[in-house]
């Protein structure tokens, strides 16, 4: 055990022992749990079973049922973040049981009124407000989990956890959380189906771990049990082990119909959806989805991004079919996230303006910008994910029905043919021990009639038994068109105790490095070092007005200088209304831009990003939210360069004024949605959206007529409205 860890068990024990009298019993009278302090006992806890019907619990927040008066309470929290190892200012008595149907998690959270920060936002939003968590390991040996939380005001986030510590809010379960305050803090209520858990098949007894976790905005503080601090090498490998009985889940089926129907406003035009999603978990072990005619259409604004670089835009996921059981597919995380992924399912029916492949109709022709713009239809899609021993297994299939797209002078069309798409997952997994070794192997596959495209990587991962050293490695290959390539990314860290980490990364060499990607296949070139330097500052989150500030500046490759400033600023006048905004101010001397072949550009650029997001609560359930979003940029070409290949761009002679590069744009998107979550993953939407581009991308106008430009011509507006419930058989 550390001399640090061991330390704070003392303190703990210290302070238990002067308060003896008053720990004994727990907020409801229930015996405290004695055993253990901050860190997890070796022994696992035995969690306490009723039936469903002797549970009888009516999900509000409160612990008044009769069930609640039966159980032990735990409370062993030490305070984790800052990374302070002290025994928690007040008490956190957590209750456990668990049904045939699930497990029941009830709290009582000690807090001064005055001192709680409570309120309503958007489920998987992190802000400052109080909050209780549960992490669980459902493999039961470290290999996966799901983390559950609920902030003060009832609001819910939760999401996928991986070895160690790698934890994804892209997934929504089914299940339920609620808060009441009282006069000497709050309590809340949890209920967490067994059916929405992956977890090995067990007969009989069946081994789980868990974390509790404890949020406190006013303190910046976050308390743990058991205490793991981010310092803390191990996460999920080092959570107190708890035993339950007979909770295979039986055979379950979850149907998600939707309906959806919208009117375009600029094209007078109305349309229809309807489709069906259907989720299976046969076992605990065993999970298969389907989707016929499935509802991929966006009723959430993504960022509004200008990316003219040779590196794809990675947006996060949010479609419910490709959430659910992703963890299986996921090959590590080696510092670059979905930008190292041979699996981003944000490609798997996006607008065929952004394939980056082959056209897909004669070169020259040019295609109606709304067409090219919108996503594709997907006719199907299943998926399916299994456990058997130590090994996991994935495959998903998916299918991109044909695109109609018109002229831009509007006479006649063409068709744009779909895509299908395959994907492999095998991986082994060994945490005997303590430590964690690991294999697999990905596949995947993109077919078109004109080319196909596959990739495969070999993943290996080791962790010692005590954590302190961590290997993650890929091999990457691919083969697109017969044009054959291949990577590799490894990963080191080193912890030799808590509160000291190092780190060793490779996968590429950003100081004077070769470029292959920018010129787009004509040429590769060296490009010289460069450096920066920035600031910030953010005043206390926990206030009604908060603000942060930025600034930076950057000395470019290509000689000039890149600068910027940012600004935000939050105001919440209740715990029901919050108003955001940010502002970003950007300028480069010497912005290196691809032209064509191998040709490329500087250019003095200034670039403006504004974000601003009204948001009002009716419920924890009922949320109507306005976002506006514009970025705009005007670049002016400063000198022009060429590809000589094996060394530095060589500079040419700028072209005349009439014939220079110089170009504007100007994109705004607006957003206005109401969303009613009707019951777990079951919700309706009704979504109003605008979206304005510059028409003229050569105008040399100030930054008030681009806005003017943006708003006054859209390319997009109309109103949708999707209703989706889940029904569970």
């Amino acid at each position: 055990m550390a001399p640090r860890r061991g330390m704070r068990i003392l303190v703990l024990v210290a302070l238990w022992v002067a308060q003896a009298g008053e720990a004994a019993r727990s907020h409801l009278g229930t015996p405290l749990n004695p055993t253990g302090g901050s860190d997890a006992t070796e022994a696992p806890i035995r969690i306490v079973r009723v039936t469903e019907s002797e549970a009888d619990v009516r999900l509000d927040g409160r612990l008044d049922e009769p069930v609640w008066r039966r159980l032990p309470a735990y409370d062993h929290m030490a305070v984790t973040w800052p990374d302070k190892g002290e025994p928690a200012a007040h008490r956190t008595h957590t209750f456990l049981f668990y049904t045939e149907r699930g497990l029941y998690v009830g709290a009582w959270n000690e807090q001064p009124p005055e001192t709680m920060v409570g309120g309503l936002s958007g489920r998987d939003v992190f802000d400052q407000l109080d909050g209780y968590q549960i992490v669980i390991d459902s493999s039961g040996n470290g290999l996966y989990g799901y983390w559950f939380r609920v902030k003060l005001g009832g609001s819910l986030m939760d999401g996928t956890l991986l070895p160690e510590r790698r934890m994804e809010t892209n997934w929504d379960g089914p299940w339920r959380g609620r808060t009441q305050t009282t006069d000497d803090g709050w309590t809340v209520e949890m209920f967490l189906p067994w059916a929405m858990l992956n977890m090995p098949d067990a007969d009989g007894e069946r081994r789980m771990a868990i974390e509790i976790v404890r949020f406190l905005a006013r303190r910046n503080e976050m308390w743990s049990w058991p205490a793991l601090p981010e310092t803390e090498p191990q996460f999920i490998s080092l959570f107190q082990p708890i035993r339950l009985e007979g909770i295979a889940a039986k055979q379950e089926v979850s149907l998600f119909p939707y309906v959806a129907g919208g009117r375009d406003i600029v094209r007078e035009a109305g349309s229809g959806k309807a489709g069906l999603d259907v989720f299976w978990r046969p076992s605990s072990a065993f999970f298969v989805s389907g989707a016929v005619n499935p509802d991929f259409g966006q009723v959430e604004a993504d960022d509004v991004v200008v990316n003219l670089s040779a590196f794809e835009t990675f947006f996060p996921e949010k479609r419910l079919f490709f959430l659910e059981s992703q963890d299986v597919f996921n090959a590590g995380d080696y510092g670059y996230r979905t930008a190292t992924t041979l699996l981003h399912t944000r490609r798997l029916g996006p607008a065929v303006g952004s394939r980056r492949a082959t056209p897909d109709s004669a070169p020259g022709v040019r295609y109606a910008s709304y067409d090219t713009s919108k996503p594709v239809d997907l006719l199907l899609a299943t998926k399916a994910a299994a456990q058997r021993g130590r090994s996991r297994y994935g495959v998903m299939v998916a299918a991109e029905d044909d695109t109609s797209l018109k002229f831009r002078d509007g006479d006649g069309a063409a068709n744009a043919p779909g895509r299908d798409f395959g994907v492999l997952r095998y991986q082994f997994e060994d945490t005997a021990g303590g430590g964690r070794r690991a294999l697999g192997w990905l596949a995947t596959i993109a077919e078109h009639p004109n080319r196909r495209a596959t990739a495969q990587a070999v993943d290996m991962h080791y962790r010692t038994s005590s954590g302190v050293w961590s290997v993650d490695s890929q091999i990457i290959t691919s083969d697109v068109r017969s044009e054959r390539g291949w990577g590799a990314l490894l990963k080191a860290t080193g912890a030799p105790r808590t509160g000291d980490q190092h780190l060793f990364s490779f996968a590429t060499y950003d100081a004077p490095h070769w470029d292959d990607r920018a010129s787009r296949g004509h040429g590769v070139f060296k490009l010289p070092p460069s450096w920066w330097v920035d600031a910030r500052w953010h005043s206390p989150r926990d206030r009604k007005v908060d603000a942060s500030v930025g600034m930076g500046w950057r000395r470019e490759a290509m000689g000039g200088r890149n600068a910027w400033g940012r600004l935000s600023a939050a105001w919440r006048p209740s715990g029901r209304i919050r108003v955001s905004t940010g502002l970003i101010y950007e300028n480069w001397d010497t912005w290196l831009l691809w032209q064509g072949d191998a040709s490329f550009a500087t250019f003095a650029t200034e670039r403006w990003n504004l974000n601003a997001t009204l948001s009002a609560f009716f419920t924890a359930r009922q949320h109507l939210e306005m976002r506006v979003q514009w970025v705009a940029l005007k670049a002016f070409e400063s000198s022009r360069y060429v590809v000589p290949g094996g060394t530095y761009l060589r500079e040419v002679e700028r072209p005349a004024v009439a014939a220079r590069a110089d170009f504007a744009i100007s994109d705004l998107v607006v957003q206005l949605r109401y969303r009613w979550q009707i019951a777990p993953l079951s919700d309706l939407f009704v979504v109003y959206n605008r979206t304005g581009g510059l028409p003229n991308p050569g105008r040399r106008g100030n930054f008030v007529d681009l806005l003017d430009d943006g708003f006054g011509t859209p390319h997009e507006e109309g109103v949708l409205a999707k209703l989706r419930y889940r029904f569970g058989l």
